[in-house]
C-alpha cells in the first residue's frame, strides 16, 4: 500500500464488500464506488443517472451495504471515495443531497461531483471533506483548473483522451492535484460532452436493453449502403494506459492513476490493478520502457488498437471518398432574427436572404475552427453586410487550444468592439473569457454544457408525463451555477421533444440551433480511426495535434437496422435529427441554422 505521498494514489473501482481483500492485496490505495437510489429509480421510469453507472450490480444499492463497504476498506487501512458524478434535474437533487449525505456520514474519505449544486451542498456542510471534480464536469485546461482551486476543489480528474504532454503542461505549478485514467473503458466521445444512452428501452417498449446498448459500438448502416461503427467495444473496453504512469509518476500534481470499470468481473480489473502497481513500485521512468514491461508481463495486452496514448499520429492517406449529399438547410418560418453557422469548409459569406447574423467557428472540433486571416476575412464582409458576428469554440483542451481559441475571440472583438459575443462549450474557456477579455465579449453557455437528452431511442417510452419529464429535464441549478461564474446570461439549447420549464437562475436569453440536436462530440476523431484502419488495420486512438480535416467530406446519415431510428455524422460529432417546434420557451430570442455546404 502506497503510505506517503512519494508515488501517486492508485485508484480502483469496487462493487461489493466482498472484493475489499482481494483489490486490497493487488495493490489498490483508494476505493470509489457509486450508489443505486431504488425509490428514484421506482418513481421515474428508465433514470440511471445517480452516478454514470446505468447497471445495479455495478454501484452499491443499500445505505447498510455502503456501510460494510467502508467499514471493510477502512480494516484494511485504505480509503473510500463516493462517485455521484452526473448532473442532476431539480426534481432529484434533494433525493442525489440525501444519499451523499448519508455517505458522507456513514465515513466515506471523500467525494467526486460534477454537478455544482451538489459541489457546493457538500462544501458548505463538510468544509474539510476532500471533494474531486469528475470528468463529466469537462475541466481540461489551466483556465479550468485554476476555476478548481478556487472554488475548493481538492483533485481534478482529466478526461480520457488527453495526449501525455498536455497533462503534463496542465500539472505545472500550483493547484489541485490531477487524476489520469490508466486502464479500462477508453471512449472517443468524450463523457462531459456525450448524451448517447446506455440505459434504453427495447424496440418493442418491453424492458430495457442490455447489450450494445450504446449506440456508437452497434454496427450501423450509412445512407449509402456501407457500415459505420463509433468505437469497437472490446478494444474500448479493455484499453491499457499503463505507459502513462512511467511518464508521469514523478509530476508533483499527480494524485492518482484511475483504473476503470464499476460493474465489470473482478479478475478483468485485479489484471490492471496488479500490472499497475508493480509499475507504481518499480524504478521504471521511461515510457518506451513500461511499455515493454507490459509485453514481457503480458499480464494485459498492449497493442496500437488498445492504446490509452497512442505515441505516434497517423500519416497515411486515406481512400478517396465521394462527398455525400448535403442535408437541405431549412429555414424556420419565424419573427425572431436568424442566424447562419457557416460549414467550417467555407471561405466565403455565402448565407440566405434575411440573416440577421452569422457564426463563425465549431462546436466540437478545434481542428475546424478557422485560421486568425479567415476570421477577419468573414468576419469584415458581414459587418460591412451589415450582419452580426458571433464566434463559437468548440472545448478546447490544455493550452495550445485554449490560447487559439481566445486569439480568435480577441480578434472578433478588435473588429466588432462592444458587439462582439463569444459561445464557449467547456467551463475553463468560458471562465479564461471573462478574466482575459472581459467585457470587450459577451459569453455564452454553448450547447455541450447545457445537458439534453436527444437520443431517438428514447422514443421508445410510452408516452406519460414522468417519462416526457425525465426525457427533457435539465441540471438548471448545475446551469446556473455557470451562468453565475462566468456572469453570462445567455444558452444555446437544441429543440426538445416537448419544453420544460426553463429553471437556470440568471441566464434569461436562449439561443435555439434550429438544426439537429448535439448527441455527443469526440476527440479520439473518428474518421481518423476509420482511415487508420483502411491504411494500416488498425483501429487507433487518434486525438491529432494537426489535421487536414479529411472529415469534411465524409458525413453521413446512420441508422439503426430495421428501425428506422437515424442519427447524423458530421465531423467528429453525432446529432439526432430534430424538428423545430411549433412553440418556443419566452426565452428565446435567436435562432440559429447550420450551413452544411
Amino acid at each position: 500500500m502506497n503510505q506517503t505521498r512519494q508515488v501517486p494514489l492508485l485508484q480502483v473501482p469496487i462493487n461489493a464488500t466482498r472484493e475489499v481483500d482481494a483489490l486490497a492485496d493487488a495493490g489498490a490505495d483508494v476505493f470509489y464506488f457509486g450508489l443505486t437510489l431504488a425509490g428514484i429509480r421506482e418513481e421515474r421510469v428508465g433514470w440511471a443517472m445517480e452516478n454514470g453507472r446505468d447497471k445495479k450490480e455495478a454501484s452499491v444499492g443499500s445505505t447498510g451495504e455502503m456501510r460494510e463497504l467502508v467499514a471493510a476498506v477502512h480494516a484494511r487501512g485504505r480509503r473510500t471515495v463516493l462517485a455521484m458524478n452526473r448532473l442532476y434535474p431539480p426534481a432529484v437533487l434533494p433525493a442525489i443531497e440525501e444519499a451523499t449525505a448519508t455517505a458522507i456520514e456513514s465515513g466515506v474519505d471523500g467525494v467526486i461531483v460534477s454537478d455544482l449544486a451538489l459541489f457546493r451542498f457538500v462544501q458548505q456542510r463538510w468544509p474539510e471533506l476532500p471533494i474531486t471534480a469528475s470528468t463529466i464536469m469537462g475541466i481540461h485546461n489551466s483556465a479550468g483548473i485554476a476555476l478548481a482551486g478556487r472554488l475548493g476543489f481538492r483533485q481534478v480528474v482529466l478526461p480520457r483522451p488527453m495526449r501525455l504532454e498536455e497533462i503534463k503542461g496542465l500539472t505545472q505549478g500550483e493547484g489541485p492535484g490531477i487524476e489520469i485514467f490508466i486502464a479500462r473503458e477508453r471512449c472517443r466521445f468524450i463523457n462531459a460532452y456525450c448524451r448517447l444512452e446506455h440505459l434504453v428501452p427495447n424496440a418493442d417498449g418491453s424492458g430495457f436493453e442490455r447489450k450494445a446498448s450504446p449506440i456508437c459500438t452497434q454496427n450501423l448502416l450509412d445512407d449509402a449502403g456501407g457500415n459505420w461503427q463509433g468505437e469497437e467495444h472490446e478494444a474500448s473496453s479493455e484499453s491499457c494506459g499503463l505507459c502513462a504512469i512511467a511518464a508521469l509518476r514523478h509530476l508533483p500534481r499527480i494524485h492518482a492513476f484511475k483504473i476503470v470499470g464499476r460493474g465489470n468481473p473482478l479478475e478483468l480489473r485485479l489484471r490492471f490493478v496488479r500490472e499497475a502497481r508493480r509499475l507504481l513500485d518499480s524504478s521504471i521512468a521511461d515510457r518506451v520502457e513500461a511499455e515493454k514491461d507490459v509485453r514481457r508481463e503480458q499480464a494485459v495486452e498492449c497493442s496500437p488498437a488498445k492504446c490509452y496514448y497512442p505515441a505516434i499520429e497517423h500519416r497515411g492517406k486515406p481512400t478517396p471518398v465521394a462527398p455525400q449529399p448535403a442535408e437541405p438547410t431549412v429555414v424556420p418560418q419565424t419573427n425572431l432574427p436568424i442566424h447562419a453557422l457557416l460549414f467550417a469548409g467555407a471561405n466565403t459569406v455565402d448565407v440566405p436572404d434575411g440573416m440577421a447574423g452569422i457564426y463563425l467557428g465549431h462546436e466540437t472540433c478545434v481542428h475546424l475552427l478557422p485560421s486568425l486571416s479567415l476570421l477577419r476575412k468573414l468576419a469584415s464582409s458581414a459587418i460591412d453586410r451589415g450582419m452580426e458576428v458571433r464566434l463559437v469554440l468548440p472545448p478546447l483542451f490544455a493550452d495550445r487550444e485554449l490560447r487559439a481559441g481566445l486569439k480568435l475571440a480577441a480578434a472578433l472583438a478588435t473588429l466588432a468592439p462592444g458587439r462582439s459575443e463569444v459561445t464557449a462549450n467547456d467551463v475553463g474557456t468560458l471562465i479564461a473569457l471573462r478574466e482575459e477579455l472581459g467585457d470587450s465579449v459577451g459569453r455564452t453557455l454553448g450547447r455541450l454544457l447545457v445537458f439534453q437528452r436527444h437520443d431517438p431511442r428514447l422514443l421508445r417510452w410510452k408516452e406519460s408525463a414522468e417519462t416526457v419529464a425525465l426525457v427533457n429535464a435539465m441540471p438548471a441549478p448545475h446551469i446556473g451555477a455557470i451562468g453565475e461564474m462566468a456572469l453570462a446570461r445567455r444558452a444555446e439549447v437544441s429543440p426538445s421533444r416537448e419544453w420544460q420549464k426553463w429553471e437556470a437562475k440568471g441566464i434569461d436569453r436562449l439561443t435555439l440551433h434550429a438544426g439537429p440536436g448535439l448527441l455527443s462530440m469526440g476527440r479520439a476523431c473518428v474518421t481518423l480511426a476509420g482511415i487508420a484502419a483502411e491504411t494500416s488495420g488498425v483501429r487507433s486512438f487518434q486525438v491529432p495535434t494537426h489535421c487536414d480535416r479529411p472529415c469534411l467530406t465524409r458525413h453521413r446519415k446512420v441508422s439503426v437496422p430495421g428501425s428506422g431510428e437515424s442519427y447524423l455524422v458530421h465531423c467528429n460529432a453525432m446529432l439526432a435529427p430534430l424538428a423545430f417546434p411549433n412553440a418556443l420557451p419566452a426565452e428565446v430570442d435567436r435562432i440559429v441554422i447550420h450551413l452544411n455546404r
